[in-house]
């Protein structure tokens, strides 16, 4: 029988940072199952931001780009599983992610073709309410990659592995990666959005909000515990949302491949638009 792997991804240059450790106590928790582990370090990537030529959707090559991006995309996609760990800086998680993360174009038919794994998220931060972007952001990175979250942690430590002085926050990554190897959830944070644990809300209505990230709808609720108000999603909210094979398949075949014709379309009048810029 083969045995699962689960990728461990770790988002931060620190070694054996909060981040790092945390994600191998995750990793332990999978091992622990009985699954294979392996680790990537972001960090020791050599990734280049994308510079937009599109050559890998509308022509179909590779990337042009040389460095070890299609190196991480090929990790992601054999992995049966995936534990993704990032630090907090200003509000949201380290744009090492976001470099990764804006390379994912050209791969969604592999990412689509590989279907949903179950994933898991690790954010570590200084203190509370300085964090507020870290998990939904690092969850739209999981989301994706085509994971489907088994759960999430946020471990509150200023210091370099200083997450490890409350013996919870290992139990919890250890749980998560648990979780992650078996594909069985854990229970969503009460008020957190079900699909990326977020819990920013856009108004939209008198009693309902909208999750930004995934485009699901819940109602506020008033907390039968007495504490703050709550938002419910419906059940079926977790298989709805913007982030799906199914949506996003659609969003790659019907927006972003009609957009190579319309352009074409109109390049005579783009061209003639932006000549007074060239000289500037």
């Amino acid at each position: 029988m083969t045995l699962p792997t689960i990728l461990g991804i770790v988002a931060s240059q620190r070694r054996l940072g909060n981040s790092e450790v945390l994600v191998k106590e995750a990793l332990l928790g999978a091992a622990e199952t009985g699954a294979a582990t392996k680790l990537m370090n972001l960090g020791r990537l050599r990734v280049s931001p994308c510079n937009g030529c599109l050559a890998c959707v509308f022509k179909g090559e590779p990337c042009r780009l040389d460095d070890d991006t299609a190196r991480f995309y090929d990790e992601v996609l054999a992995a049966d599983g995936f534990i993704v760990g990032a630090p907090t800086y200003f509000l949201g998680p380290t744009g090492q992610l976001k470099m990764v993360l804006d390379r994912a174009i050209g791969y969604l038919p592999r990412i689509a073709a590989a279907g949903p794994r179950p994933a898991g998220v690790i954010v570590t931060a200084g203190l509370p309410r300085w964090d507020q972007l870290s998990i939904p952001l690092v969850s739209e990175f999981v989301l994706i990659l085509g994971g489907r979250l088994m759960g999430s942690l946020t471990a509150y430590a200023p210091g370099p592995a200083q997450s490890l002085l409350d013996p919870e926050n290992a139990a919890a990554a250890h749980r998560l990666g648990r979780a992650v190897a078996l594909g069985q959830p854990l229970p969503t944070p009460a008020g957190a959005c079900p699909v990326c644990h977020g819990r920013i809300f856009t108004p939209v209505g008198a009693g309902e909000v909208e999750c930004p990230l995934c485009l699901i709808r819940g109602r506020v609720e008033a907390d039968p515990a007495g504490g703050p108000p709550l938002v419910v999603f419906p059940p079926e909210a977790a298989t709805q949302h913007r982030w799906t094979p199914e949506h996003m398949k659609k969003h790659f075949l019907e927006w972003i491949i009609p957009t190579r014709e319309l352009f074409a379309r109109d390049l005579k009048t783009i061209r003639e638009a932006r000549r007074k810029y060239e000289e500037r």
